[in-house]
């Protein structure tokens, strides 16, 4: 991973309730972060940083994953989207997932909004970070 990347994830395919394409990317897609939860969990975090800024223990209905990713941009860091299909994510239908997980309620994610524009205000009023690419050299 580039030095002036804090994450990265990838394209994912999803697959058994629902079947999907996901191709959302950090570079193109970012900017909606702060209002939408684009990404599944599954990204490479520098150790560094998660140890610092580790995931809320108290968020057990869901979104904990879109916290940390507005609880990082607040502190400025950001990553970015290797744009190759590398995670295959598994949607389970609905009566097949934990009890407690309400992420599908627009209730709930309209709280969850509220609840991190009053924890990550930088987001919400300056933008998400800007990360300069790094040159891509073409040896062939």
């Amino acid at each position: 991973m580039h030095k002036s990347y804090s994450f990265v994830n990838t394209f994912s395919v999803a697959f058994q309730h629902l079947k999907y394409l996901h191709l959302v990317s950090l570079q193109k897609d970012g900017y909606r972060m702060p209002k939408e939860n684009l990404f599944p969990v599954t990204n490479l975090v520098r150790s560094s940083i998660i140890r610092q800024h580790c995931f809320n223990e108290s968020l057990i209905g869901g979104m904990e994953d879109w916290d940390l990713w507005m609880k990082l941009a607040n502190n400025g860091y950001w990553g970015y989207t290797i744009r190759e299909i590398l995670f295959w994510y598994r949607i389970k239908p609905p009566d097949q997932r934990w009890e407690h997980i309400s992420i599908d309620s627009n209730k709930a994610k309209a709280k969850m909004i509220e609840r991190m524009t009053v924890l990550y205000p930088k987001v919400y009023t300056q933008g998400l970070p800007v990360i300069h690419q790094p040159q891509v050299i073409d040896f062939v």
